[in-house]
Order: C-alpha cells, then sequence, then structure tokens
C-alpha cells in the first residue's frame, strides 16, 4: 500500500456527485488552487505551498536540522547561496 498524501484522503472523504467532466475538473482545479496557492501553513513560514517553494528556489530560504531532535527549520536567509546547516547538540 502507498502513502496518501493528504490530497488523496480529503478526495477519499469527499462525497460529491459531479453533473459532469467539466463540473469534476473545475471543482479538482478549484481544489489544487486553494491547496497549492491560498492555504498558509505555520511550518512553510506562513507562506502557501507554492510560494514558499519560489522562495526555496531564489535561495531565500535556509534549513537548520536539528540532529537530537530530528526537526528542521526554514529561515529567510539574507545572503544568497546559504547552505544547509547541522546541528548536532
Amino acid at each position: 500500500m502507498g502513502i496518501l498524501n493528504p490530497f488523496t484522503v480529503r478526495l477519499r472523504n469527499l462525497s460529491v456527485e459531479f453533473e459532469s467532466l467539466a463540473h469534476a475538473q473545475k471543482a479538482f482545479h478549484d481544489f489544487y488552487e486553494t491547496y497549492n496557492k491560498k492555504r498558509i501553513l505555520k511550518c512553510l513560514l506562513n507562506k502557501a505551498p507554492e510560494e514558499f517553494l519560489k522562495e526555496w528556489e531564489n535561495d531565500k530560504l535556509t534549513v537548520v536540522y536539528h540532529v537530537k531532535t530530528k526537526k528542521q527549520k526554514f529561515f529567510f536567509t539574507e545572503k544568497q547561496n546559504m547552505k544547509p546547516v547541522l546541528l548536532l547538540c
């Protein structure tokens, strides 16, 4: 069995009857837009996933990984091309 992402879980919990293929396509498009472009997440520095990804790709973020707690945190960087930081304590 594969890993279920939140999209699949929410899709399974829906009990929607679509009027047509066009209606279903619009519903999925709207859900995708909301899920990736409008949904603000605290773990992504209060950004929507798509906005966070753009910041990451433009080297405006860096990540700190704490080995002991196995957690990572993201930070805005002031300098370009900062490398990830590994905390061993």
